[in-house]
C-alpha cells in the first residue's frame, strides 16, 4: 500500500522591511488624495464673482451719453443735486470711467504699468496668497513673514517714489475724477428712475467702506454723517450779495465769530479741502502722512487691549507703543516736508475762513440755541469715534 505525500508545513507571512518601508509613499503617491484649491484661484472666483455682480447694474451707456440730457446747471446747489443723484444711479458706469482713465494714465507710461503690475505680483505670490507652510527662500536663505513683509514695503516704498507711478495713479484718478464730476452735474436726472434697492445700495457705499475697521469705522461714520448733517447751503455761503467790506475791526470780529457758528462745517470742508490740495501736489508727504495714519489707528487708536504690539520677537506695552508712535511722528514730520505742507495748508485753508467771515454779512443767518449748542460741542465731539482706545490717548 502506497503511503501518502508527506504534508507540507505551513507557510508563514514573511516581511519585507524595505517593502513595509516604502509602502507607505506607494501608497501616499498611489492615492487619488484631494488637492486643495490655490487660494489665489480662490481669490480670482470670488473677484470674477464680485465683477459679475458689479456689473449686472451697468446702465446702457446710451443713456449715459444721452446728448438732449445735458444743459447747464443753473446753480451751484442745482449742480450738487444732479451729481448726487447721477452718482446713485450711474456709479457702475462711473467707477469703469475712473479705471479707464487710470488704465490709459498707466499704459502710456509702459514702464510704470509692468513696474505696477510686477509689484502686485510680488505682493500676491510672496504675501498674501502664500501658504503658511510655504517659506520664501532666495539665495539660499529663508525668509520669515516678517521679514518678506519688510521687504515688500521697502519696494512698494522705492517703486512709488523713485519711479513715475504714484503720480500716474493720482493724475488718473483726478482726471477720471474730474470726468465724473462735469458729467454729474451736467446731465438732468429727471428721466432716471432710482429704485428703493438702489437707492439702499447707494447710501450703503459709504457704510461700506469702513466695514473692515468693525465698531471703529462705524462710530467714525456715524460722527461723519452727524457732521455734514448740519452743513449749510453752498449757495448761501458764497451769495455775492451778502458781501461788503466791514466797518471796523471789531465788526469784522463779530462778522467771523458768527460767521464761524453758523457756517463751521462749511469752513471745515474748506479747510480740509485746502489742505487735500497741498497734501496731493507732493505725493512722496501724502504717503509718508498716510502710513504714519495707518500706523497710529492699528497699533494703537483701534487695536484691542488684549492685542500686543509683537516686533521682532519681543512684546511691547501701551506706553511704549505710544513713546515709539511719537518719535516715528516726529521724525516724519521734521525729516520731511509734512509738517510744512499741512502748515502751509492750514494757513491757507484759514486765511479763506478768516477773509469769508469778515466780509459776509451775517444779518440774514438764524442760529438757533441747538445749533450754538452743538457749535459748543464740536470740540468734545472730534475724538468721540475713537471710543474706549481713544481715551488712551
Amino acid at each position: 500500500m502506497a503511503s501518502s505525500a508527506p504534508t507540507p508545513p505551513p507557510l508563514l507571512p514573511v516581511t519585507n522591511p524595505a517593502a513595509a518601508g516604502s509602502s507607505p509613499a506607494a501608497t501616499a503617491v498611489g492615492s487619488d488624495a484631494p488637492i486643495a484649491t490655490p487660494a489665489f484661484r480662490l481669490f480670482l472666483s470670488k473677484l470674477s464673482d464680485s465683477a459679475r455682480r458689479s456689473l449686472s447694474d451697468r446702465r446702457p451707456w446710451t443713456e449715459l451719453i444721452d446728448r438732449s440730457a445735458f444743459s447747464r446747471p443753473d446753480s451751484l446747489s442745482d449742480a450738487t443735486s444732479r451729481l448726487r443723484r447721477n452718482l446713485a444711479y450711474f456709479r457702475v458706469n462711473y467707477a469703469a470711467v475712473v479705471a479707464f482713465a487710470l488704465g490709459a494714465s498707466l499704459l502710456a507710461h509702459p514702464f510704470s504699468l509692468l513696474v505696477l503690475l510686477g509689484l502686485l505680483a510680488a505682493w500676491c505670490f510672496l504675501y498674501l496668497f502664500r501658504g503658511s507652510d510655504q517659506p520664501v527662500v532666495l539665495f539660499g536663505r529663508t525668509f520669515s513673514d516678517r521679514e518678506t513683509l519688510l521687504g515688500l514695503v521697502a519696494a512698494s516704498f522705492v517703486a512709488f517714489f523713485f519711479t513715475s507711478v504714484a503720480s500716474l495713479i493720482i493724475s488718473g484718478l483726478l482726471v477720471g475724477g474730474a470726468i465724473v464730476a462735469v458729467h454729474g452735474a451736467c446731465r438732468m436726472p429727471e428721466d432716471l428712475f432710482l429704485d428703493d434697492a438702489d437707492a439702499a445700495s447707494g447710501n450703503s457705499a459709504a457704510q461700506g467702506l469702513l466695514s473692515f475697521l468693525g465698531a471703529p469705522g462705524s462710530r467714525l461714520s456715524d460722527s461723519a454723517r452727524r457732521s455734514l448733517s448740519d452743513r449749510r447751503p453752498w449757495t448761501e455761503l458764497i451769495d455775492r450779495s451778502a458781501f461788503s467790506r466791514p466797518d471796523s475791526l471789531s465788526d469784522a470780529t463779530s462778522r467771523l465769530r458768527r460767521n464761524l457758528a453758523y457756517f463751521r462745517v462749511n469752513y471745515a470742508a474748506v479747510v480740509a479741502f485746502a489742505l487735500g490740495a497741498s497734501l496731493l501736489a507732493h505725493p512722496f508727504s501724502l504717503l509718508v502722512l498716510l502710513g504714519l495714519l495707518a500706523a497710529w489707528c492699528f497699533l494703537y487708536l483701534f487695536r484691542g487691549s488684549d492685542q500686543p504690539v509683537v516686533l521682532f520677537g519681543r512684546t511691547f506695552s501701551d506706553r511704549e507703543t505710544l513713546l515709539g508712535l511719537v518719535a516715528a511722528s516726529f521724525v516724519a514730520f521734521f525729516f520731511t516736508s509734512v509738517a510744512s505742507l499741512i502748515i502751509s495748508g492750514l494757513l491757507v485753508g484759514g486765511a479763506i475762513v478768516a477773509v469769508h467771515g469778515a466780509c459776509r454779512m451775517p444779518e440774514d443767518l438764524f442760529l438757533d440755541d441747538a445749533d450754538a449748542a452743538s457749535g459748543n460741542s464740536a470740540a468734545q465731539g472730534l475724538l468721540s469715534f475713537l471710543g474706549a482706545p481713544g481715551s488712551r490717548v
